[in-house]
């Protein structure tokens, strides 16, 4: 019973939304031709009316003294027409051509079209054309027949519309019989399919009627499908498992909470970050499992809809002395429907990008501080120059060279840092060119260039490297930090002492090169700090050297961009001692 009830309800919905579409979908489609077809004729009338209406006048400008003969010629003209239609000579300043608004166009010299029903109540159109003599030529042109064809066409479209639609009726009703029938045996089929499988048995199997040997299609489709969905679950599973792994691999923290703020799913870099057990904080309320109250607050807010998306805040470990800076991200979590089902929170650890802007501020605020001083200088002297002038010549030459030696040490500092610069990019230390150079050449090279100002000084300038030992490096480079370690041993040693450069074989592939000068040294305070950029452990000795405060640190760089290292041992009263390791070739 219920079955039938079910194809009855079918047939009757087929019928009910079917045929009153169809027969819609007729009338509209035939009201369009006819209507388009109306329009058409009309425009057909209305252009012949204008063409026997501008002959007319083009007539009477012809044939001088007004010889015409109206009726004759519009009996020739019209005749040739397949329309009904008449045509009058109308005097301009009539009252008529006051009135008719297609002899009041004519008057102004254009010509006029008017639609209207004529004297015998038909509709009609009425054209009127100028003439050279001032008189008005209109022409009438009956709709009758057009209107006619529209009024037959419109009631022929929805007799053929209703007819159509009973036909169609028809013809779903019967389909919608033979269509029940299918799906009712469908149906039936599925059902025993069911119970077999529900058996245990063979859904195939035990089919000898026809009517069930129609069903094998069906049930060989319902075991590819159920096969089907087996490799979609399969795939599913390991899609999760994959997501799985890119969770558990990110270097990010990531938390899932439902609408009740209870844990769903948190990663190993979370469960790092905030130093709880993540097995044992799901299902459990995020404020149990978390105990900082920054975190807890953000995270209250955000479920409000009071607070940002996105905050930072310290996480304090018992177990280390600096804080983790970290950055909590958090939007909503949906389900595959796009429907929200909780909050998905985000934590990245940015203490060392913290920590990085911070040395990048005072980076900064070095540069600024070291290029100030020389700046001022400049300007202080030339100002001064400015306000007396060059009548004291030795004066003068004594502010010209301290503006000169300024400017020498601005120009300094600003080549040492576009150098660290170039050194600290990747594009910098992936394009040096490296060739394989004997050490003994390097030092030989830098210790020319820096022999006359250790001579200066009276300081004795030793050496002590093989002959055959070579390393593999940018020439120009090196040659720089070699002579950057030799310049800050003699300016820092005392006269008459000695500073020797040695260079040996460091296990199978590095080369040492150590400066070791008789300078007052360096006191243990000051030398995890003493290869960074501006630091010097004598700031007023250091500038009037003339250093930049950047020499150590172009020369860190320089060994890192080879693969080497730096180092420096140094007692206070017994000396400093610099070495760099490079590759060996």
């Amino acid at each position: 019973m219920h079955g039938m009830r079910a194809r009855t309800r079918f047939r009757t919905w087929l019928l009910v939304w079917l045929t009153p579409l169809q027969f819609v979908v007729m009338v509209v489609a035939g009201l369009t031709l006819t209507n388009w077809h109306v329009a058409e004729s009309e425009r057909s009338v209305r252009r012949n009316a204008e063409r026997v209406a501008t002959e007319i006048a083009g007539r009477i400008a012809a044939l001088p003294g007004g010889n015409f003969d109206i009726d004759e010629d519009r009996q020739r003209l019209v005749e040739g027409l397949a329309l009904e239609a008449w045509a009058e000579v109308i005097d301009p300043d009539s009252d008529a051509a006051l009135i008719w608004p297609e002899l009041a166009a004519a008057r102004t010299g254009r010509v006029g079209v008017a639609k209207r029903v004529a004297d015998d109540g038909a509709p009609a159109l009425f054209v009127a054309a100028p003439a050279a003599d001032g008189s008005i030529v209109r022409v009438e042109a009956s709709l009758a027949d057009v209107e006619r064809f529209g009024r037959q066409g419109r009631g022929l479209v929805f007799v053929v519309s209703l007819i159509g639609s009973v036909l169609t009726a028809g013809a779903i009703f019967l389909l919608a019989r033979r269509l029940d029938a299918r799906v009712h045996a469908m149906r039936e089929g599925v059902l025993q399919i069911g119970e077999k499988l529900a058996d245990g048995r063979s859904a195939a199997s035990g089919y000898t009627t026809s009517t069930f040997g129609e069903l094998a299609a069906l049930t060989a489709a319902i075991r590819d499908a159920d096969s089907r969905v087996a490799d979609r679950l399969s795939e599913h599973r390991t899609k999760r498992q994959q997501q799985g792994a890119m969770l558990e691999s990110m270097s990010a923290g990531v938390i899932a909470v439902d609408n009740s703020l209870r844990v769903l799913r948190m990663n190993r870099a979370a469960e790092q970050m905030l130093d709880v057990a993540r097995m044992q904080a799901r299902g459990r309320l995020l404020q149990e499992v978390v105990r900082d109250p920054g975190l807890n607050s953000f995270i209250a807010d955000v479920f409000l809809g009071r607070g940002p998306e996105q905050c930072e805040f310290e996480i304090v470990d018992g177990g280390t002395a600096t804080p983790t800076i970290v950055r909590v991200d958090s939007g909503p979590l949906r389900d595959e429907e796009g429907s929200p089902v909780g909050l998905l929170i985000v934590l990245h650890d940015v203490t060392q990008l913290r920590r990085l802007e911070r040395v990048r501020a005072k980076f900064a605020a070095n540069v600024s501080h070291e290029l100030r001083t020389p700046i001022t200088n400049i300007r202080g002297y030339i100002e001064t120059l400015i306000e007396t002038g060059l009548d004291n010549q030795e004066q003068a030459g004594e502010f010209l060279e301290t503006i000169s030696r300024n400017a020498k040490r601005l120009s300094a500092i600003v080549d040492d840092m576009l150098a660290l610069t170039h050194l600290e990019s990747r594009d910098g230390v992936e394009s040096l060119m490296m060739a394989a150079t004997p050490v003994r050449e390097i030092i030989d090279h830098v210790i020319l260039q820096l022999r006359p100002q250790a001579e200066d000084k009276g300081i004795q300038l030793e050496t002590d490297a093989e002959a055959d030992l070579r390393v593999m490096v940018n020439v120009p480079l090196v040659e720089q930090a070699v002579g950057n370690l030799i310049a800050n041993a003699i300016a820092y040693s005392p006269p008459n002492s000695r500073v020797r450069v040695t260079a040996k074989r460091s296990g199978d592939a590095m080369v040492e090169i150590a400066v070791i000068d008789e300078g007052p040294g360096i006191s243990a305070e000051h030398l995890p700090r003493i290869f960074e950029r501006f630091y010097r452990v004598d700031k007023g000795r250091s500038r009037d050297s003339g250093g930049t405060g950047l020499g150590l640190a172009i020369t860190k760089h320089i060994a890192l961009a080879h693969g080497g290292l730096i180092d420096v041992e140094s007692q206070v009263g017994a000396g400093s001692t610099f070495r760099v390791w490079l590759p060996r070739a």
